[in-house]
């Protein structure tokens, strides 16, 4: 289910998929190019919370001291769609997350559920002050708008992890333009890569970009639009 309309913005996605690559290599932001697309453009809380409400979300609302960054802090306290989303202690702050991401959630667990997913483990979601790397680029974890994915629980009882299963890593490129090597590869790529080109995620970082991401899948939401794939 989207919450905006994909058929409206098929021109400019298709735009931002040629173009990933080029962001990737050169660090500029498409500001413009999907920013209407996204149903991360809420202009009101209560407008957010209304829409995880409509969707079945079960959540609480999180006090503002204990999420330092975070504009609209929730904690899931159920699944979202059927698709289980856990990770660490079951109070952590890791847990905690930005309401619009939760949305971009409600908006990937139908593509997670048609391939058999009905869990997804992740390292964090917010993290106070995080940086990117060793710089001093705040990470979108500041603001509880991204979320690491280790694994993905299938229906069937299997579990795929990225450190174990994603065994193409080439650096320098287009991880959704490269070849799978496994069927549970091809499983994990094809759900972050149909997530990014349906805009439910515009910052896409995989263990194709360095040895950070190894074990994990960085998904986030941009606060004005722009598209990023490494």
């Amino acid at each position: 289910m989207r919450l905006t309309g994909v058929a409206s913005c098929a021109r400019r996605q298709r735009g931002a998929k040629r173009a990933s690559l080029w962001v990737w290599r050169f660090g500029s932001l498409l500001l413009t190019l999907l920013a209407s697309c996204s149903s991360r453009a809420i202009g009101q809380e209560s407008e957010c919370y209304a829409k995880l409400k409509a969707a079945d979300v079960r959540f609480e609302r999180v006090p503002a001291t204990k999420a330092a960054g975070v504009e609209w802090p929730i904690k899931l306290t159920g699944p979202v769609d059927g698709v289980k989303i856990y990770g660490g202690r079951k109070n952590a702050p890791t847990n905690y997350l930005d309401c619009r991401l939760a949305l971009a959630l409600v908006e990937w667990a139908p593509l997670l559920k048609r391939q058999g997913v009905e869990g997804l483990q992740h390292y964090s979601m917010y993290r106070r002050g995080a940086v990117v790397g060793r710089s001093v680029n705040v990470s979108g974890h500041a603001f509880g708008r991204a979320i690491d994915v280790a694994s993905f629980d299938l229906r069937d009882g299997r579990r795929l992890s990225v450190l174990s299963d994603w065994k193409n890593r080439a650096r320098g490129v287009d991880p959704c333009d490269t070849t799978s090597r496994s069927e549970g590869e091809k499983i994990m790529r094809d759900l972050v890569c149909e997530a990014r080109d349906r805009d439910v995620f515009q910052m896409v970082l995989t263990p194709h970009y360095n040895d950070a991401h190894k074990n994990h899948v960085h998904l986030e939401i941009a606060e004005h639009g722009g598209s990023w794939t490494g």
